[in-house]
């Protein structure tokens, strides 16, 4: 179970919108996973390596609430999970996720408990974004199963390190595909006026982030992009990413949209996330 909680909070942007940001719980992983510093060709044997864990970090979903519809940004994780049994029959991927994932959760934690203290039917939800296919992001797909779905394709035809077999087999995925633009990611794909999909690959080939914009400012739900503000500005990246080059670039286009507009950055991960959201504490110029 959890011992280290993080709480819930509502951020009000008008008489129509707001964005809530809920905890699923927490994860812990190896050091080498959250930030390495070695060779970049060593860093997945690194991690399996390591016996020692990080501090408990927070899983964030989030609920945009807007004039053009409901919105949901990844699942978080379930109760279920810390079965022992949970994941035995799903092969390599369910073997290595058990290996460098420590995940504390409560039943109030999951993301069906937290939807309904909010007053949020599923039924409510026009749309599900996972930012990719990562178990502590997709476990509550079960609790939001007849919802559409919207998964990178790219994520989809190579869902690096997803544990499949926990989805839900009617899963409802359409799959996205980017349009070019001028943007710094060099493509998006707008589902309403204020909300826009980019890719951001490196952790995952085809891990996307959510960008909502609102009153002149830009809310950045980056996903696992980064463990943490600090880490995106310092240029160290993540052990546990796929594509290192990638992941570099990925940086460099959220600093320079950052240069255009107000940023607030809030990785999955990072406890300050919710800090910067609730005060607009962008990234720096």
């Amino acid at each position: 179970m959890s011992k280290v909680t993080f709480s819930p909070q509502t951020l009000i942007l008008d008489d129509h919108t707001r964005i809530h940001a809920i905890p699923t719980g927490t994860v812990s992983v190896r050091p080498p996973h959250k930030e390495y510093h070695g060779l970049a060709g060593l860093r997945f044997p690194a991690i399996l390596a390591d016996w020692h864990w990080t501090e408990a970090m927070p899983i964030w979903t989030w609920v945009l609430e807007t004039a053009h519809g409901t919105f949901l940004i990844d699942t978080g994780e379930k109760v279920q999970v810390l079965d022992p049994a949970y994941l035995g029959g799903a092969g390599t991927p369910g073997w290595v996720s058990k290996r460098i994932l420590k995940i504390g959760i409560l039943p109030e934690q999951q993301l069906d408990a937290q939807l309904a203290a909010l007053g949020i039917a599923v039924s409510d939800i026009d749309r599900v974004i996972l930012t990719h296919l990562h178990l502590d992001h997709t476990d509550g797909l079960d609790f939001v199963a007849d919802r559409p779905v919207l998964i990178s394709k790219s994520e989809w035809d190579q869902p690096f390190g997803a544990v499949l077999d926990t989805f839900p087999k009617n899963l409802k995925k359409e799959l996205v595909t980017y349009t070019a633009d001028d943007s710094p990611f060099g493509a998006g794909l707008a589902i309403t006026p204020e909300i826009t999909i980019v890719p951001t690959g490196g952790h995952t080939l085809g891990h996307q982030s959510v960008i909502f914009r609102h009153d002149g400012k830009v809310y950045f739900f980056a996903g696992d992009v980064a463990f943490s503000q600090a880490q995106l500005l310092s240029g160290h990246r993540a052990g546990i990413i796929l594509d290192w080059d990638g992941a570099k670039k990925t940086y460099q286009h959220i600093r320079s949209l950052a240069q255009n507009e107000p940023v607030v950055f809030m990785p999955s991960h990072d406890p300050a996330s919710v800090t910067r959201m609730m005060n607009g504490v962008i990234l720096p110029r």
